[in-house]
């Protein structure tokens, strides 16, 4: 942790992001996660959020801090403490005209070059090779933080209390807060057979503030027979969702921010995604261990969904394994040594390597 006398004691933020159907709505919760940690540190921050989307409802409430969500950036003419750029792929011309306004500019996982004229370059969903590598001259400040330990969750999703039972009773469905590609009505219609053989299972489908294809929902849940729509049960904006994913016990989830709060809160993970941008964080995380990877919606096979389905709801000994390695993988401090970066930077007479709390 960051030393708090050394540290601004009140800073101003801005955050520009998206949070839509189409980009996603992690976009939107990983930024209120971090300006909640700037808060904590530095009460009474200004945080003005910048938003592209329908999602600006998600950043009103933020304890501690003075908020204010504009749909165009204007820098006001002053130097703002820090700017945290959450674009995927910002071009370095907009970079270079934003650092120019602030002490320290960050930018959350940038997949172009952009990330190269960052003060502070967070990759934690799409680390190198995946992107550009990091280079700058040996006597200027630049921080790369790469991989999921700097995963922006937040901390409510830790639960280090979790127990694996003997069985399989509450299932989770999810694409995340948009399900831009209108996965999860297919993919319940998909489970329905499933379903009807294992009648002790209640499906849990969670959407989001970004998700548009509820019509499509409505309609496959209509159509099902009434012992096995009786079993499921539809959870849109959920207030809480730390605690509706600390009682399931297993979810079919995308590759995004979702999946990995769900591995911070212990919950044994299979992925399917249609986001391309998702292909090989899947693969990667099947690779740690930490979940068991489908593939691509569009070529998923009913009966290699079925398979894997079975084996997870029959293998105690996997489902602990998943959920054991999801929270070492993902300890939900991510959030925490950001902010410390991000202080530590702004420190008077900073030293020239920014060393970050473990």
């Amino acid at each position: 942790m960051v030393d708090q006398q050394l540290a601004p004691s009140r800073l101003t933020v801005g955050f520009l992001t998206f949070g839509d159907n189409n980009v996603g709505m992690g976009h939107l919760y990983r930024c209120r996660a971090l300006a909640m940690g700037i808060a904590a540190q530095a009460p009474g921050s200004d945080m003005t959020f910048c938003v592209e989307g329908d999602g600006a409802a998600i950043l009103a409430e933020i304890p501690e801090a003075n908020v204010s969500v504009v749909t165009a950036w204007d820098a006001g003419g002053v130097i703002w403490d820090a700017i945290i750029v959450d674009r995927l792929n910002a071009a370095p011309s907009q970079i270079a005209l934003l650092k120019q306004d602030c002490r320290c500019l960050v930018s959350l996982d940038d997949t172009g070059d952009g990330r190269l004229g960052a003060d502070i370059a967070v990759n934690a969903l799409y680390p190198p090779p995946m992107t550009a590598p990091m280079t700058a001259p040996l006597n200027q400040r630049r921080l790369a933080l790469d991989g999921p330990a700097y995963l922006a969750i937040d901390h409510r999703f830790v639960n280090d209390s979790r127990t694996v039972g003997p069985g399989v009773e509450h299932l989770l469905v999810t694409q995340g807060g948009s399900d831009t590609y209108g996965v999860v009505p297919r993919l319940v219609a998909l489970m329905v057979p499933w379903l009807a053989e294992h009648a002790a299972i209640t499906l849990h489908v969670q959407t989001g503030p970004g998700f548009e294809a509820g019509a499509a929902l409505n309609a496959v849940l209509k159509s099902l027979p009434g012992d096995i729509e009786e079993r499921i049960e539809w959870h849109h904006g959920v207030d809480d969702l730390a605690a509706m994913f600390h009682g399931m016990d297993l979810a079919i989830s995308a590759a995004g921010i979702t999946a990995f709060e769900l591995a911070a809160s212990g919950v044994p993970l299979l992925l399917v995604t249609a986001e391309p941008k998702e292909i090989e964080t899947a693969h990667r995380l099947d690779d740690t261990g930490m979940a068991i990877n489908l593939g691509h919606f569009d070529r998923l096979i009913p009966a290699a969904l079925n398979d894997v389905l079975n084996r997870a709801v029959e293998d105690q000994a996997l489902r602990r394994r998943l959920s054991s390695k999801g929270r070492q993988v993902v300890d939900g401090r991510g959030v925490e040594r950001i902010v410390d970066a991000i202080m530590q930077y702004l420190r008077p007479h900073a030293p020239e390597r920014i060393e970050v709390g473990t």
